[in-house]
């Protein structure tokens, strides 16, 4: 006698499955995680910021020209503001396929990535390259930090 010719009694049967063996209703699969973003991601670049409002002026004109710097237009990259995101950094470079990413004032302590702290150097994440750095408003400031980023960036777009 095998497993398959075991028949068990109807009161067994509800002894041990007392809620049945049919569900009612499908159970629903759970819901995904919206990720949105500004740009086309033609060329799987993120560019990642954490901010709390809107990009100021000249923070705004600061990232665009470092993208004209890079070569890189807004449909190159997908522009994201990490406080208008559930998902976390990992999923969203899976979801984007990113190759390359630059964070902008990104707390390490968010970073759910095996990466060290360092800033304006290329880290490795998996298949991304990325560098880490100041928020734009701090990098308008500090022009030896900005230039730091220059170095790097030239590196990691191959200027």
């Amino acid at each position: 006698m095998g497993l398959d010719d075991i028949q068990l009694d109807v009161q067994i049967c509800s002894k041990l499955f007392p809620g049945g063996l049919v569900y009612d209703t499908i159970p629903k699969a759970p819901e995904s995680k919206k990720i949105s973003f500004d740009g086309k991601n033609l060329k799987s670049v993120l560019v990642l910021i954490d901010e709390n409002h809107k990009l100021k002026t000249e923070d705004a004109d600061l990232l665009n020209n470092l993208l004209k710097a890079c070569q890189l237009t807004q449909e190159d990259i997908a522009l994201m503001n990490l406080g208008d995101q559930v998902a976390v950094i990992s999923e969203i470079l899976n979801f984007l396929k990113s190759e390359k990413a630059i964070f902008f004032g990104v707390p390490f302590s968010t970073i759910d990535l095996n990466i060290s702290d360092e800033e304006d150097k290329i880290l490795e994440a998996g298949n991304c390259k990325l560098i880490r750095t100041l928020p734009l408003g701090s990098l308008q400031k500090n022009t030896d930090r900005k230039k730091a980023l220059w170095k790097a960036l030239k590196e990691l777009f191959e200027l």
